[in-house]
């Protein structure tokens, strides 16, 4: 029996893989995404990993080899933006790259029945004709909800460690979910639960059949330029400083209530009588 679409992308990148000796480039990364937009399959990448391991970095990347306007044209969205920005650039995007630099505001297992979650989901699902890829950075893959988890992404990029000398700045696992099934942890994360060693980490990976390789990533400025990651750092710098302000106005709200109860509690305690004034 011949190859299907999928299965040609796939083993497409698991050769290219092996010929590079079990090292993803990044180049083989952006020809499974694109293969995945020509055929209308969901693209669906998240990069997982600590904070501080590159994960901005590395979505930075593979946004500006997807779409070299990607960045410039702010087509990233960051945890202070509200559904409603994404839900648009699913509507008017078209075989473009999106980047989501907090997964977990958007697909949070928590949030998964609230009608943001529903809505983005279905909206997700309508605009796949329009061919855009998501690359999405998430502390955890097991965290963001099952329905995104199991029936969108396609692939699962775990930064695991960093460098502080050398041209390779961190180092990468890359994962590809089962083909055939919307299965329940179809990258087999769960095997990694109380591993408490990289070594045991990676020796546990490489007996994985979703496991392809190591992904080693250099210094981005190779790929994106000083004005683009100013662009972005500024973005973020501006959320945070967006949310610092909503959440000390709701602190300032919360103790304007807390002091006007206090004031009315005050006013409304009734007063000793004579002679319980007496007994003292």
């Amino acid at each position: 029996m011949s190859e299907g679409i999928l299965e040609r992308i796939i083993n497409n990148f698991q050769n290219r893989v092996i010929e590079g000796r079990g090292v993803v480039k990044l180049e083989y990364v952006v020809e499974f995404i694109r293969a995945l937009q020509m055929h209308e399959y969901d693209a669906h990448i998240v990069i997982q990993g600590q904070n501080g391991n590159g994960k901005s970095m590395l979505m930075l990347a593979l946004l500006k080899l997807l779409d070299p306007n990607s960045i410039r044209e702010n087509k990233i969205v960051y945890a202070y933006d509200r559904t409603s920005r994404l839900i648009k650039m699913l509507r008017d995007y078209k075989q473009s790259a999106i980047g989501i630099d907090e997964g977990k505001k958007f697909f949070h297992y928590k949030q998964s029945m609230t009608l943001e979650s529903i809505v983005l989901t279905n909206m997700i699902e309508y605009a796949r004709e329009n061919r855009n890829c998501f690359v999405v950075c998430t502390n955890s893959c097991n965290r963001l909800n099952n329905n995104y988890r199991n029936s969108k992404v396609q692939m699962v990029i775990w930064l695991l460690d960093r460098y502080d000398e050398g041209k390779v700045k961190s180092y990468a696992l890359v994962f590809v979910g089962n083909p055939a099934l919307e299965e329940e942890d179809k990258f087999l994360l769960n095997a990694f639960t109380n591993l408490y060693s990289f070594e045991s980490i990676r020796c546990v990976a490489e007996k994985l059949p979703t496991f392809y390789g190591y992904l080693f990533l250099e210094d981005v400025r190779s790929v994106v330029d000083p004005e683009e990651l100013n662009i972005y750092r500024r973005n973020k710098q501006m959320g945070i400083k967006q949310v610092a302000d909503e959440y000390m106005n709701k602190l300032a709200d919360k103790e304007k209530l807390l002091e006007s109860k206090e004031e009315k509690d005050g006013r409304e305690r009734p007063k000793p009588k004579k002679e319980e004034l007496q007994e003292f």
